[in-house]
């Protein structure tokens, strides 16, 4: 009975590590996000709000758009969650054909965030975004994943992992 209990534990074991060598981490000095193995990190950037870009490496020659998350900030900011909400909903009226699916407060590792799921059209795609948006003292993050939202329930799991990881320093 011990040795099956062993056993058991140690599969379990295994289950845990493999997952856990399928997520990857990046880091600066404002923050760190995990991300699926199969994504790649872009900080080459010499643009003082955009951070970094995680894309997906997984698509074929037929997949025409690469689905991805961009880290957006913006220093000394002196605005709430609320007028980010308000902002954001008076630009979706220039959203193409945009529609909104949910919206919500959450916690993200203890910080409150902001996130909006909805579809836009840009040229002949219609894609599925989320956007997170998270204020701290001095800056104001905006995480936005973009996906098509034909294969969005393909990208869902890894869109919600990158999201939920999003750890400010």
């Amino acid at each position: 009975m011990k040795t099956r209990f062993l056993v058991c534990l140690a599969f379990i074991f295994s289950l845990v590590s493999t997952a856990q060598s399928d997520i990857k981490s990046f880091q600066n000095k404002l923050y760190e996000l995990s991300y699926p193995a199969n994504f790649e990190v872009n900080n080459n950037y010499q643009s003082e709000h955009i951070s970094v870009i995680v894309s997906d490496t997984l698509h074929t020659e037929s997949d025409v758009f690469t689905e991805n998350l961009t880290v957006i900030f913006q220093q000394g900011v002196s605005q709430t969650l609320d007028d980010a909400k308000g902002e954001f909903l008076s630009a979706a009226d220039a959203i193409s054909n945009g529609n909104i699916i949910s919206e919500q407060l959450i916690t993200v590792h203890g910080k409150e965030a902001y996130r909006i799921q909805f579809t836009a059209e840009q040229q002949e795609y219609e894609l599925m975004l989320i956007q997170q948006y998270i204020i701290t003292k001095d800056y104001l993050f905006m995480l936005t994943f973009t996906g098509m939202a034909s294969d969005f329930e393909n990208y869902k799991e890894a869109a919600e992992t990158m999201l939920n990881s999003f750890m400010i320093k």
